[in-house]
């Protein structure tokens, strides 16, 4: 898991644990978060460059519908609600 919001990793991970999402590699915090990106990674994001370069390499891309994600290819979600119930459904 990544994020660009610095220091917000042990709050990332509590919330992994929390919710048994497992299994996850890592959890970074930081402004380079496209290097990380791998095929086959589940990504869920709402950064343009991210959810582009993620499909382009072949990760499974889920995003949150706002206005500058219209033109997106990936799973596009009207809320994090819908997303994740979707998600934990399998």
């Amino acid at each position: 898991m990544t994020s660009y919001s610095m220091n917000t990793a042990n709050i990332l991970a509590r919330f992994l644990e929390a919710r048994d999402l497992r299994p996850y590699s890592m959890v970074y915090t930081g402004k380079e978060k496209l290097s990380f990106l791998r095929e086959g990674d589940l990504i869920i994001d709402d950064a343009p460059d991210t959810i582009s370069r993620a499909f382009a390499l072949g990760a499974e891309v889920h995003y949150l519908a706002w206005p500058w994600n219209d033109r997106l290819v990936g799973h596009r979600w009207s809320d994090l609600y819908q997303m994740l119930g979707a998600l934990d459904r399998g």
